[in-house]
């Protein structure tokens, strides 16, 4: 089992691996470093599971130290070329004292959240329309797809293409959940029901 954090901001997304464990095995907010995410949402990856935006009914709402993150002992041998059997869990924190957006990350990657890729965080807090922008950085044309926790609980896709200046930045209010990038060349993804 290990686990590491990525902090941004002053938000922390925390990230949770137990691989081939012969016991189960729980996490709480205790056994990781104080500062965590106080509130948020996280969300569990095992093995077989697609590299694909958690669905809303997948993501567990936190506050404080209720989160409980299961790790499961591994039944069986891995299939041939396979990671092996594991269960990574990612808490993801709510801006906004908790009543804002989370990011949930760039879902193609196993750690969804990095100080490499996303090079800014900025919440917007108003009480009738939370909002919340990050930049992220990359090689110019190259795509990246972000997934969103709105308020409401429901998951939103936005793909922006980097720019020539290497950094873009998206937008995502509560409002319309209409989903701005800004920046050149850059293509945009509405969100679908899921």
């Amino acid at each position: 089992m290990g686990a590491t954090r990525t902090s941004l901001a002053g938000l922390s997304w925390d990230f949770v691996l137990g691989v081939a464990l012969t016991e189960p095995y729980e996490v709480t907010p205790s056994d990781l470093w104080p500062g965590g995410p106080t509130a948020g949402v996280a969300w569990r990856r095992r093995l077989g599971d697609p590299f694909a935006p958690p669905k809303a009914g997948d993501l567990l709402p936190f506050s404080g130290g209720s989160l409980r993150m299961p790790l499961p002992a591994a039944a069986g041998a891995p299939p041939d070329g396979d990671w092996g059997n594991y269960t990574l869990w990612v808490a993801a924190p709510r801006t906004c004292g908790g009543k804002g957006w989370a990011l949930l990350g760039e879902w193609s990657k196993l750690v969804v959240v990095s100080a490499q890729r996303v090079v800014g965080v900025r919440p917007e807090c108003s009480p009738s329309a939370p909002a919340l922008e990050v930049t992220v950085r990359g090689a110019a044309g190259e795509a990246v797809e972000l997934a969103f926790a709105a308020p409401d609980g429901s998951v939103h896709t936005v793909a922006a293409r980097i720019p020539a200046a290497g950094r873009a930045t998206v937008r995502v209010p509560t409002a319309d959940a209409e989903h701005v990038v800004t920046g050149a060349a850059q293509q945009q993804q509405p969100s679908s029901p899921q």
